[in-house]
């Protein structure tokens, strides 16, 4: 089960400043908060990870699992490949972040 969002935050390249910059934003539909069950009732959802920032194409870029560890990836500059993973950290702190 997840929780969609259509406000996301929005990592992306700014010409204008020639860096990347982070911003909330208008999307289209995606899961933000992930949940698995942990059992027979109605109320036994367990909450496993969120998508904390987009990128352009909405390709999730970081990720906060259920012990509030970060993890974060690099995507080609079409957006459609990783080119590098990280784990135990945000994507603001990694080296891979020009």
């Amino acid at each position: 089960m997840s929780d969609w969002s259509a406000t996301n935050a929005i990592r992306a390249y700014d010409p204008v400043s020639g860096s990347f910059t982070s911003s909330m934003s208008t999307t289209e539909w995606v899961p933000t908060k992930n949940y698995v069950r942990s059992g027979i009732g109605t109320e036994d959802w367990k909450f496993i990870g969120k998508n904390t920032l987009f990128g352009p194409s909405m390709a999730p870029l970081e990720q906060k699992d259920m012990a509030q560890g970060y993890s974060a990836t690099k995507l080609t500059l079409s957006g459609q490949f990783p080119v590098a993973e990280v784990s135990n950290c945000n994507l603001r702190a990694t080296p891979i972040v020009p």
